[in-house]
This record gives C-alpha cells, structure tokens and sequence, in this order.
C-alpha cells in the first residue's frame, strides 16, 4: 500500500480492528488491518483483510436466514430446493448448479449436502436481476413478530377465569 491517500495526498495511518457497516447484513467487524486517511477518511484495505470481511458477511448471512425459523413448515415457507428454483427461474437444475452469479445474488444455505434457495430473494432476483435484500431489516421484523406473539400467548395465559359461585 501507499503512504499517501490516493484523493487527498495525506500520509494515511496504519490501523488494524477495520468495521464495515453493511447494507445487508448490518455492522461487520474483523481483526485485519488497514490504512486510514485523517484528512478526508478514506480508507484504504487490502486483499487479506477484504478476505476477512467476506468470510465475516457469509457467516452472518447464514445466521441471518435461520433467525427467524422455528419449525419445519417455517423452512418450507422461507426456502425452495433446486427444482422449484429452476422451474422460477425457467432454467435447469444443472444451470443452476454451475452458475456462481446465482449463488452470490440468490441466498442461499446447504443442509446436509442438499442447497436450498430462499424464496424471498428468488422472486426478487427474478424480477430485477438481483436477490439481495436487507436481512437484517427482515430478521429484525421477524423477532418483533415473535416477541408479539409470545406477548400475546402470556397476555392470554395470565387473564383469570371468573370463579363460579355457588349461586351461578
């Protein structure tokens, strides 16, 4: 790397513990080093600590998608095997399996050797070229669903039954 900032010129700083905040996955944090301008904060990162980052993005995307499964019919509705992909998508299941684009913009997760595909992110990669969508922001209203939920089973749980009365 340079020493000097590719936009302003300045002597950029060597500083390590770099902080992405992602659009899709929220705030990744890895161990690698960077250089930093001070003038005008930009940031210059290399190969290894881009690595980092990547490996930190696919570990929370997998966590992401299981957030809000808590059944088997959950994962049904969440997710689609390779032949209703390619039924979609108007490919074969063999396309799929080569392209390396899907994979990237279509979420995807592997159980026990078997690739399943988000539906969500399918549909959208369907009309507009590109599955990405903020999980975050779906794994966020998924737990506030669940929280009403449970707050609405407690609610019932804790109503009292009118006691009868010798008279009723």
């Amino acid at each position: 790397m340079n020493d000097k900032c590719f936009d302003c010129g300045h002597e950029l700083e060597l500083r390590s513990n770099y902080t992405l905040d992602d659009p899709v996955v929220g705030l990744i944090e890895t161990d690698g080093e960077y250089c930093h301008c001070p003038n005008c904060g930009t940031d210059e990162v290399p190969y290894e600590t881009m690595c980092k980052v990547d490996d930190a993005r696919k570990a929370r995307i997998q966590e992401l998608l299981w957030a809000d499964i808590r059944s088997g019919n959950d994962f049904d509705r969440k997710f689609m095997p390779v032949h209703e992909l390619a039924e979609l998508l108007g490919v074969t299941r063999q396309a799929i399996d080569k392209s390396r684009t899907l994979g990237n913009l279509i979420y995807n997760t592997t159980i026990m050797g078997i690739r399943y595909w988000m539906r969500e992110s399918a549909i959208k990669f369907k009309a507009t070229g590109d599955g990405r969508i903020p999980l975050l922001k779906a794994a966020a209203i998924a737990q506030e669903s669940n929280r009403t939920n449970q707050r609405h089973t407690r609610s019932k749980n804790n109503r009292a039954t009118p006691v009868l009365q010798p008279g009723d």
